[in-house]
């Protein structure tokens, strides 16, 4: 198990509520922090440059166009 792996400082997953019970466990187990995003559909990314309020803006017309 890799969170079990001694150089693994946490995990970050975006994904199912069930995908997000394991992880969570299996990070309490090895007691590792996790930030978990779970049952959504909007995932977004950001890189450290990124424009934070144009990618908050393109994240509100990507949900109003399309969802």
């Amino acid at each position: 198990m890799i969170l079990a792996h001694k150089y693994v400082a946490g995990v970050n997953l975006t994904g199912s509520e069930g995908a997000g019970s394991a992880i969570g466990a299996l990070a309490g187990k090895y007691l590792k922090p996790s930030v978990l995003e779970l049952g959504g559909n909007d995932a977004f990314v950001l890189a450290s440059h990124s424009d934070t309020r144009q990618m908050a803006h393109e994240a509100v017309n990507c949900r109003v166009s399309y969802g």
